[in-house]
């Protein structure tokens, strides 16, 4: 068994061991979630980054993720940010631990993120509003499988507009949101 597989085996078990210790039920793990979430319109950020920015966005409205489902919620964005870490997931992995996380929400939590239609524009106000720059286009969040790019002009107006920020490479931009949600739902379960 290749060092790959090895660790794609651990993440998976990883995963699984913390559902069930968080009292879910396992997802079936070969590809079948399905998201209530879509990233077909324009500009719209991937599922994983609609759960993100969701979360962050529900805090203070009726739809605030609870105590509850914070304690399911963290282990499973630390899972999260460790696949997006790794640079081994596999696609069923992710799957996986996205059905997990949009599992643990209620229908109206999903339907509200939904109606948010999160796109890449948003996510890129965040980096900003959150000190973030990048002098690196590749750091900037892919929507729809579809790889997307700021201009020179762009990158030079978000510097800008960022003033004394920091910037961040690929590895940064690449969990910062999941670190903002973990931030978010450890504080929810302190409360």
């Amino acid at each position: 068994m290749s060092k790959r597989s090895l660790s794609a085996w651990l993440v998976l078990v990883a995963v699984l061991i913390l559902t069930v210790a968080c009292g879910g039920t396992p997802t079936p793990v070969p590809g079948a979630f399905t998201s209530a979430l879509t990233d077909t319109y324009p500009d719209a950020l991937t599922i994983k980054n609609q759960l993100a920015v969701g979360m962050l966005k529900l805090a203070g409205t009726p739809n605030e993720l609870t105590k509850d489902q914070a304690v399911k919620l963290v282990p499973l964005w630390q899972t999260s940010k460790a696949l997006t870490v790794s640079g081994t997931t596999s696609t069923a992995e992710t799957a996986a631990v996205l059905a997990q996380i949009e599992q643990a929400l209620t229908p109206a939590q999903v339907n509200a993120i939904k109606a948010m239609n999160l796109t890449n524009a948003m996510l890129q106000t965040l980096y900003t509003e959150w000190g973030l720059t990048s002098t690196d286009a590749s750091t900037t969040p892919t929507g729809s499988g579809a790889s997307k790019t700021l201009s020179q002009a762009d990158r030079e107006a978000t510097r800008a507009a960022g003033g004394g920020t920091t910037s961040v490479g690929t590895s940064g931009k690449g969990t910062v949101v999941i670190d903002k949600v973990i931030e978010l739902l450890t504080a929810r379960i302190a409360k």
